[in-house]
């Protein structure tokens, strides 16, 4: 039976006794019943012990294999950029540059636990982007305005509330399902669902600012061609932006979001439209928007299993859950200046 404290506050005694109470090896139902009827429940007693391991997580996790690192940080560091410039060097071949750059000896198999371990690195699943970007354009972007001397066309001086960004979007049932699942090691982790083709794939066009959110958006089964981009312009995008003075508006290098006519048709209403450098949808916050959407349809997964047919409401229903808020984060992450969100400003990297 626990007392009360003296002189300490109650939540703080609290979670001082769990913590106390657990690294003596007690479990949380033993530790639920010591403490009652003052503590907390069992269920309060695991999350206090969960929030104090996950606390514990964000500095370095000590090394369990016994390993302390060999190399200083600057040495590391060194065998870092020599990985990054040669990566087809086999670990003895690292090992041998270690030995010739500070006269170290590290076993072969210990190399990628020196970078790890000094650098506080982690092993993770590599994302590949198109090997067609030109770097200089997407730098021209962010550097440039609308009308440079020289150089492409960017967004440089035109405010965040003033852009609109649109992109289309082809819908899968088989891309709203959940990808990951958890299974006992050694075992497939499977279900029954409908096969992923089983349905036809729906059509998306959407544009987003950051006063609003959701501008607008049409789903629909077809293909986007450039009549159709013209009059979802025409239709709704020019519509949605009236007497909200000259707009800044951006999408990709589609041929089809380029014509003549549909140059005319933005210019006609007072404002301009500008294609951001090819294959950088990390500069398009539509993109963000379209997995907004993608993650909320994983959230209804079992609905999307019983229900297939559904699949598009459910990804509409993810846009229309699109807030500004949502929005502005979104223009931050693609380094658009946003009052009230950290800049991150685009400065090239090193291809």
């Amino acid at each position: 039976m626990a007392s009360l404290p003296a002189g300490v506050p109650f939540p703080q005694w609290v979670r001082e006794r769990v913590l106390e109470l657990s690294a003596q090896g007690l479990k949380s139902p033993a530790i639920a019943d010591e403490l009652a009827p003052l503590g907390p429940k069992e269920r309060a007693v695991r999350d206090i012990i969960a929030a104090e391991r996950d606390e514990q997580r964000r500095t370095a996790k000590p090394h369990t294999n016994g390993h302390a690192p060999m190399l200083l940080p600057h040495e590391a560091r060194d065998l870092y950029l020599y990985q990054s410039g040669d990566v087809a060097a086999t670990n003895k071949q690292k090992a041998a540059f270690i030995e010739a750059t500070t006269g170290k000896v590290v076993s072969s198999s210990l190399v990628s636990k020196e970078i790890v371990h000094r650098l506080n690195f982690t092993y993770k699943k590599i994302n590949n982007h198109s090997n067609k970007r030109v770097e200089s354009d997407r730098v021209d972007w962010f550097a440039n305005g609308p009308w440079p001397a020289v150089g492409r066309a960017g967004c440089r001086g035109v405010p965040t509330e003033a852009m609109v960004d649109l992109d289309e979007k082809t819908v899968k049932y088989g891309d709203l399902l959940r990808q990951m699942g958890h299974a006992q090691r050694g075992d497939r982790c499977a279900r029954a669902a409908p096969p992923p083709r089983s349905e036809k794939a729906y059509n998306l066009i959407l544009a987003i600012d950051v006063n609003v959110g959701v501008l607008c958006y049409v789903m629909f089964r077809g293909s986007v061609n450039k009549d159709v981009f013209y009059l979802f312009l025409a239709l709704y995008v020019l519509p949605a932006i009236a007497n909200t003075g000259p707009r800044f508006i951006m999408c990709d290098n589609l041929s089809s979001h380029f014509g003549d006519e549909i140059r005319d048709l933005v210019s006609s209403h007072g404002h301009i439209m500008r294609p951001r450098a090819i294959h950088s949808p990390d500069h398009g916050p539509v993109e963000w928007c379209f997995s907004h959407a993608t993650t909320f349809s994983h959230e209804h997964d079992a609905y999307l299993i019983e229900h297939p047919k559904e699949f598009g409401r459910v990804y509409a229903a993810g846009l229309d859950t699109l807030t500004a808020a949502y929005v502005r984060r979104y223009f931050a992450a693609a380094h658009y200046p946003v009052a009230g969100e950290p800049y991150k400003p685009y400065m090239g990297q090193v291809s």
